[in-house]
């Protein structure tokens, strides 16, 4: 579920030159994750038995969630402590292009 999160994510918070870095900068992080946890799965297994690699995955899972609930927002337009300089050009860039498009389906 994270992945169609991520991509309604950046089309509101990425201007549209900048979508399809973002995408593939914040989507390589599954594959970086899985290069950390590879080795770290093999040294937990040998430390502490194979049960401890579904407990520390989990609670580093749980501790991602927590971080995430309170660290993002749905929208510039929502964010507490984005500077106004940087919510008015996001609102800028992205408003003139979301109105092409609709303007465009018309």
């Amino acid at each position: 579920m994270s992945f169609p999160a991520l991509t309604v994510l950046i089309t509101r918070w990425c201007p549209p030159l900048e979508r399809s870095r973002a995408n593939a900068f914040i989507k390589s992080g599954s594959m970086f994750g899985v290069f950390l946890v590879m080795p770290t799965a093999g040294f937990l297994i040998t430390a502490f038995g194979w049960e401890s690699v579904f407990y520390v995955t989990g609670a580093v899972a749980v501790l991602w969630s927590i971080l995430l609930e309170f660290l993002v927002y749905d929208d510039p337009q929502t964010h507490p402590r984005i500077l106004e300089r940087e919510r008015s050009f996001l609102s800028e860039s992205i408003g003139a292009h979301n109105l092409g498009e609709k303007n465009r389906m018309k």
